[in-house]
């Protein structure tokens, strides 16, 4: 009987500490998400750089968290690009698609800084490849609409000429370009 009261008070123990880190973690992003200011971005950039693994479960979004981060994006909230941006190495399957998307609708609000975010926070050609090229899910089935939006990127794409972007500029034209000749 002892034993039982042992195991149970171990296993509640463990439990809390679980919830506890989880907590920790969910109410870094929870307050980030909340509010995406800088100054929230620099406290969460410092609680995932620090963190033992980026992708570790002290700095994992919740399915309803990795929702608002998206949303943000798509709303044009460079923080939200630049925080998410951190984590995409973390996500995957359907998450990393809805990451690329919203940042595509994000591109289309603001194009010069998402080349600027791409270049301090140095995305992979093959990430940048996918966010220009992946279009909204509401043009799955308008082909006119689709290729309105490819030319609607290639124009603002076409229009940057910082020179610390011209490489990258460059790169995503010819996806673009590519994709339009494909459609």
């Amino acid at each position: 009987m002892m034993m039982t009261i042992t195991s149970r008070a171990v296993f509640v123990i463990a439990l809390l500490a679980v919830v506890s880190a989880s907590g920790h973690c969910a109410s870094v992003w929870d307050s980030f998400l909340q509010k995406p200011t800088n100054r929230a971005f620099t406290v969460l950039k410092s609680a995932i750089l620090s963190a033992p693994q980026r992708c570790g479960q002290k700095t994992q979004l919740t399915h309803r968290q990795t929702d608002t981060l998206f949303a943000y994006i798509q709303d044009g909230s460079p923080v939200a690009f630049r925080a998410a941006a951190l984590m995409s190495s973390c996500f995957d399957g359907g998450d990393l698609e809805d990451y690329f998307r919203s940042v595509g609708v994000y591109f289309t609000k603001h194009p010069r800084d998402f080349l600027d975010v791409a270049y301090k926070e140095r995305i992979s050609d093959e990430y940048l490849r996918y966010m220009i090229t992946m279009l909204p899910l509401s043009l799955v089935d308008n082909f006119d609409a689709q290729h309105a939006e490819i030319s609607k990127r290639i124009l603002l794409l076409k229009a940057i000429h910082d020179r610390r972007f011209i490489k990258i500029r460059d790169k995503l034209l010819m996806d673009l370009e590519k994709l339009q000749t494909d459609n």
